[in-house]
């Protein structure tokens, strides 16, 4: 970690990276106590599968930290043999066995906190509709700015 101007800034592979989010090493070693697997790596992100407790849900994740953004897009992949309703509304992909979805509000939670630290703000954007790229509707994605403050409302609004 170097500081920069009182910016944390993280150092991998003698580059500087960016941001607060964990640091590869980090989200390696968090995936792994998590039970899961990093299937690739680069120098500006990985991808990985995370198995939830409970069995039948597994996390696909994207993390990447390049162009001043840190990013993760999550999908969900559950076994059509555990019975489950979706929510209504909800966007399910059969894959063979596995059933892709996006995935809920606590599993979206378990990836904030696997892959960021707990002080940071991430947001969802919902950008204006001329904007949309949605390449598969079954994926969410949470970004931070590097080296910004995300401004929030006040907690009394939250």
């Amino acid at each position: 970690m170097v500081v920069v101007d009182s910016v944390a800034l993280r150092v991998y592979n003698k580059k500087v990276i960016g941001g607060t989010m964990r640091d590869p090493i980090q989200l390696r070693k968090q995936i792994e106590e998590s039970g899961g697997h990093v299937l690739r790596e680069g120098e500006d992100g990985m991808a990985a599968t995370v198995p939830l407790q409970g069995g039948g849900v597994i996390l696909c994740l994207i993390v990447s930290w390049g162009d001043g953004w840190d990013h993760v897009s999550a999908h969900a992949e559950a076994d059509e043999m555990k019975p489950s309703r979706p929510p209504v509304g909800e966007h399910q992909v059969s894959t063979g066995r596995l059933l892709r979805r996006c995935p809920r509000w606590s599993e979206m939670c378990f990836v904030k906190d696997l892959c960021f630290f707990e002080n940071e703000c991430v947001v969802q954007y919902h950008p204006p509709s001329k904007d949309y790229v949605n390449q598969s509707p079954e994926v969410l994605h949470m970004w931070k700015p590097q080296n910004k403050p995300i401004p929030m409302p006040p907690i009394s609004m939250v």
